[in-house]
């Protein structure tokens, strides 16, 4: 199972924010919101919102950019979400 998420298309660049980019600040976000909402998550759950974070960091930034996924047998419908509730970025 593969899954690949970066945070722009290959024809535009990240917003950095100054404490992490558009894609590292998204899915933070997004693990916060959701775990407040749902006990089990799933892969698509965080895309769902991640996708919609990154588009408007970077057009707060006049810089807009469309998150990429890719994926490879897996259903991110079906896939829990990898990541702990602990986890936070470097930064925090």
């Amino acid at each position: 199972m593969v899954i690949a998420v970066a945070a722009t298309q290959d024809d535009q660049c990240d917003s950095d924010t100054g404490h992490g980019g558009a894609l590292t600040i998204g899915m933070e976000d997004s693990m916060k919101l959701i775990e407040q909402q749902k006990q089990v998550y799933y892969v698509q759950d965080v895309l769902n919102h991640l996708g919609e974070k990154v588009e408007t960091i970077g057009k707060n930034q006049d810089n807009p950019q469309q998150m990429n996924v890719q994926h490879a047998n897996l259903d991110p419908e079906e896939m829990q979400w990898p990541l702990s509730r602990t986890w936070t970025p470097k930064y925090s």
